[in-house]
């Protein structure tokens, strides 16, 4: 009670002066721990995990062969009679590739064939 009266016998001039800077030490103190910042939302939080998961299987090239394979055909080129190696090829690996990928290769030389009829190969 004492403290009280003390208080209330201060000027008015110093119970301001104290009051502003107890409203200033407080709003400093909330500003250091973020409270005052409720208008700047962090988007990082609100952004929803990304979960992967390793037991999916790779894509595989024209739904049954590993893309190695479409770098090896296509190492050997672009032009007509490149295309019709790459096509041979695939032709004379047949029993591997029946092993390897249980397919034996029909796919590629359909897919070869295709591209050398949209290059006029066969013209």
């Amino acid at each position: 009670m004492d403290a009280l009266n003390r208080w209330k016998n201060l000027p008015q001039k110093v119970r301001n002066t104290v009051v502003a800077i107890v409203l200033v030490a407080m709003l400093l103190f909330a500003w250091a721990r973020g409270v005052g910042d409720a208008d700047q939302v962090d988007l990082e939080d609100r952004r929803p995990a990304v979960t992967t998961t390793t037991s999916r299987a790779p894509a595989k090239w024209l739904g049954h062969y590993d893309y190695d394979l479409k770098r090896q055909v296509d190492r050997f080129g672009q032009e007509c009679s490149e295309l019709q190696e790459a096509f041979d090829w695939i032709d004379s690996a047949r029993d591997g590739l029946k092993r390897k990928y249980g397919r034996n290769g029909v796919h590629v030389m359909q897919w070869l064939h295709d591209k050398m009829d949209r290059q006029g190969c066969y013209d």
